[in-house]
């Protein structure tokens, strides 16, 4: 799909990326990719393409680091560590009476931790809340729906822990920049790449909800 101002038939994307880089005017170019890899295996591909073989103001991004950029332009933030993470999913299930994770009464495996983290994670990047994951779990059967609620307890304590210290993982990041206003969301944007004037998003197979909307 092609988003443009102009009234026209087809856009010759190749060719307007070619004449950026060939007239040394990529600081107008805003490439977004959906991974990390993508970003720097694109960024050499193109700095190889420059007429003086340097790209000073290369702007190639994925939907994680762009929402960060704009995010962290206006609400400064702290980005959340693997083991900060753990740390707070530990303590949150600590917090809660688990009914379908009871069997660890002790102490949950470390394993157990980092998978139920994983899950959260990709809750949040979906847009699915806690409250979500309840309603949801009505429709489950007995023990998958306690393994839900018991993980919707712990979303909900970990989600909080997150915030308290300004902490955030892409998924929060998502949340916080679709309830920006739209005045907001263009400034931090336009303060940040304030010469470009083509985006290309390519390479990808899908997106989230909070990505669509992003």
């Amino acid at each position: 799909m092609i988003l443009t101002k102009s009234n026209i038939e087809k856009v010759d994307l190749d060719f307007l990326i070619n004449e950026k880089i060939k007239n040394n005017r990529v600081n107008e170019l805003l490439i977004i990719v959906p991974t990390n890899r993508k970003v720097r295996n694109l960024k050499k591909e193109i700095i190889s393409l420059m007429p003086n073989r340097a790209a000073l103001e290369l702007n190639i991004e994925t939907l994680g680091t762009i929402s960060t950029k704009i995010l962290n332009r206006i609400q400064p933030f702290r980005q959340l560590s693997e083991a900060a993470s753990i740390i707070f999913i530990k303590q949150s299930f600590a917090e809660i009476k688990p009914k379908y994770f009871s069997v660890y009464k002790n102490e949950i495996p470390f394993g157990t931790l980092d998978r139920i983290k994983n899950v959260i994670s990709e809750y949040k990047r979906h847009g699915i809340t806690p409250e979500h994951l309840r309603e949801e779990a009505e429709k489950l059967e007995r023990s998958e729906k306690l393994k839900a609620l018991d993980i919707a307890d712990i979303y909900e304590k970990y989600f909080h822990k997150c915030f308290s210290i300004n902490a955030y993982e892409i998924g929060d990041v998502y949340k916080l920049l679709l309830e920006l206003n739209e005045k907001q969301f263009e400034e931090s944007f336009s303060s940040i790449y304030s010469d470009v004037n083509l985006i290309v998003i390519n390479g990808f197979n899908e997106f989230t909800k909070p990505e669509i909307k992003i």
